[in-house]
């Protein structure tokens, strides 16, 4: 019955072409900052690990002596507008990436989000004269913005290659979509892959001569604990997730752990009450069988520690990280780099 989804992916498809064209003529215009924009995006909806490669990207900056800033829509926020993250913050009110990002970076660099990314870097720079670059979170399709650098993602097992526009596949617009990218990173790749000239070949098709690929795999650290760090953290797990796609997570769980059951939401859910008795309910029923954890992912953990009936319990999350498969100093070289280009100039 999928096939009765194409003529709506005809029509969408229509819409969203016309609009990059009328951006791409100067019918519409894009904005350009003297401070350093670096987007990272997706034509994909979700999935494709985002939030990991603007920690990457922050933290090379860094050490580099920059004085980045992140940016974020705060896709599901309970608020609208521009917001500058504070200590009083949560997920409700940032979104559950931006808060993820306020609480790995929020002593160190601004962490802000606003729907309009052309309002809200003035008003970053208004409140923080230092930063000399922002780094936009999913803004590869907010044509109003004109990037210094724009980094595209894509799964290795789902390459936007071989994907289809919404609602018959998973793309926001069309696979030549992919020709404002100036650097395209294919991640959660096996550790040893064996296709990558095939996906160098495929994806040349749409992107620009020269642009740079490369290739990630995403590296999980120690479950660390939401609530105290005195509790010890068992094999045994009810696995908790909230994600556009969750394979790549629950493979690794299973390799790893000893997986009882998984309770699947979807992506950037906000857990309920209602949400926290089905997890009291499955670790109850868990427990009837030894000592288990409950483990979730960083994301979602930055709502599920809101809820202190949960406190007392083993509950923990799985940190990530990408690692370049090859190349790595080169891609590290090339976001350096972007400091010397005009917005809208491409690699070569």
């Amino acid at each position: 019955m999928k096939f009765l989804l194409f003529p709506f992916a005809l029509i969408y498809g229509w819409v969203t072409s016309l609009r990059n064209h009328l951006y791409d003529i100067g019918t519409y215009k894009s904005v350009a900052f003297d401070v350093n924009v670096i987007s990272v995006g997706n034509l994909t909806v979700g999935g494709t690990g985002k939030s990991p490669m603007v920690e990457y990207i922050v933290r090379l900056l860094e050490r580099n002596e920059h004085k980045p800033a992140i940016l974020s829509r705060g896709y599901k926020r309970k608020t609208r507008g521009f917001r500058l993250a504070n200590d009083k913050d949560t997920a409700v009110t940032l979104g559950d990436e931006p808060f993820q990002f306020w609480l790995k970076f929020g002593n160190k660099i601004p962490v802000a989000v606003g729907e309009e990314r052309v309002m809200a870097i003035p008003e970053i720079l208004f409140e923080h004269e230092d930063c000399d670059v922002v780094v936009c979170d999913d803004a590869f399709q907010h044509r109003t913005l004109r990037p210094n650098l724009n980094v595209l993602l894509s799964t290795y097992g789902r390459p936007f290659f071989e994907d289809h526009l919404m609602p018959y596949g998973r793309l926001r617009e069309a696979r030549n979509g992919a020709s404002r990218a100036d650097i395209l990173v294919f991640t959660k790749c096996q550790e040893q892959i064996t296709s990558s000239e095939a996906y160098v070949k495929e994806a040349r098709k749409y992107l620009r001569t020269d642009v740079p690929v490369f290739f990630t795999k995403t590296k999980y650290q120690a479950p660390i604990a939401i609530f105290s760090n005195e509790l010890e953290f068992v094999n045994k797990v009810i696995l908790v997730s909230g994600l556009a796609d969750s394979k790549h997570l629950v493979e690794y769980v299973e390799k790893e752990f000893d997986l009882l059951c998984h309770l699947e939401y979807g992506d950037h859910h906000h857990f309920s009450k209602s949400d926290m008795e089905s997890i009291l309910t499955a670790y109850n029923q868990g427990m009837a069988d030894g000592v288990v954890s409950i483990l979730t992912t960083e994301k979602d953990a930055t709502k599920i520690r809101e809820f202190k009936e949960l406190s007392s319990m083993p509950v923990f999350y799985l940190p990530i990280e990408i690692e370049f498969l090859d190349e790595g100093d080169k891609f590290e070289q090339l976001i350096v780099d972007s400091f010397k280009n005009e917005p809208q100039e491409r690699i070569q």
